[in-house]
Formats: structure tokens, sequence, C-alpha cells
């Protein structure tokens, strides 16, 4: 199985595969950008504004799960230092014991963005914001820029890396377990897609096999 993550206006995330074309979804998600507005200036951000043009540039970032998962629990066991980190990603990540013990404690981690979120806007918030979601769901919704945060500092704890060329190094260093390097090079894509994401003003949504991710 593999992730996608989308940097893009959302009404070309959710026309992805359906019957919907981005300009019929502009609408729907502009309603929704001015139904959370309360939430979001609630934690700080007074205008949470975004780039929903359907002739937006868009990136594109697919990595295999082990990647994504490599780093995952390198956050995880950053977390629990008293736990052995693994040398590769388990056959069922999500039940490996780093993984356990933070499960329903996302939103209180070092990396609150990353874990509890599969889906970030381009907008400053400290904290993750809990919202009712485009489907519905309601679910956290994190910062592009501290979901950048979260892994510039994971890589520079952890793994020694100031920033994306470095953990593009680390990523080919024979002597690095193959978690830490696949984490590597998930998390150098991963940086360089938020500061895509930045630049051009479009949120980020994640995805399994193709499919929306639920967001």
């Amino acid at each position: 199985m593999k992730i996608t993550l989308i940097a893009g206006p959302l009404c070309l995330y959710y026309a992805r595969g359906g019957e919907d074309t981005p300009e019929s979804l502009l609408e729907p998600i502009l309603g929704w950008r001015r139904f959370i507005t309360p939430q979001f200036r609630s934690a700080g951000v007074m205008n949470p504004d975004w780039n929903e043009d359907p002739a937006a540039r868009v990136r594109v970032l697919t990595v295999e799960q082990t990647a994504y998962w490599s780093l995952r629990l390198l956050g995880a066991y950053d977390q629990c230092p008293m736990l052995p980190r693994p040398q590769v990603a388990p056959e069922s990540p999500a039940n490996d014991p780093a993984m356990v013990v933070i499960r329903d404690h996302f939103l209180k981690t070092r990396m609150p963005h990353f874990h509890a979120c599969d889906l970030w806007l381009p907008v400053r918030a400290a904290e993750p914001v809990e919202v009712q979601t485009p489907t519905e769901a309601i679910k956290p919704v994190g910062s592009v820029a501290m979901l950048k945060a979260e892994v510039l500092q994971l890589g520079k704890r952890v793994l020694g890396c100031d920033d994306a060329a470095g953990l593009r190094m680390a990523a080919g260093e024979p002597s690095r377990s193959p978690l830490e390097r696949q984490a590597a090079s998930f998390a150098a894509e991963l940086i360089e897609l938020c500061d895509f994401a930045m630049l051009e003003r479009v949120p980020i949504a994640a995805g399994f096999d193709g499919v929306e991710g639920g967001v």
C-alpha cells in the first residue's frame, strides 16, 4: 500500500476520481472555510485563508507506507526513549509498542500536527484545530508550517540533520538503520512538499492507495 499527499486546492482534491468537477466543488469548499473560521479564530488564526483557485499549481507526493510508518515510528520512539527502537518498520506498525503508548495521546505528543492530522492548511496555528471536515468527519486539522517544523525538529533531535538536504544525505548512509534511512527520505520529501504548499498557499491532504483518507 502507498500513501499519497496532495498539495493543492481542496476543490481539486475532492474532485479526484469522482463525478464532480473542481469548479462545482469550489463554492462548497469556500462555504466550509467560512464555517470553520470561528474555530480557527478561537485558536488565534484570524483569517484562515488559502488558495482555492481550481487552476492553482498542484504537487503530488506518493510514498510506500513503510516510509510513512518509518517516520511515524521515529517520532513515536522519540516520545518513548525507554523503549528499544526497531531497525525496520514492523509488519503491523500501528500496533508497535511505541505507537500503542502514544495512540490515544497524539495531540499531546511533540508532533501533534504530524501524528493526529491528515489535512493541513497553510495557516499558522500552534495546535491542530478540531473541526468538522468537508466529509462531515470531526477531526483535528493541522498547520502546514507546524507540520514542517515538527518534522525538521525530529530530524535534528534524532538524526542530527538540519534541513531537507541533510535528511537526503542521511537516507543514503549505510551506517543508519533501514528505518532511519526510510524515515529520513520521507522527511526530506515532506519538508519540500510543505515548502511548496506554503509558497502556493494551498492545503495538503493525505490519502491511502490513491483514495482520500477521509478528510
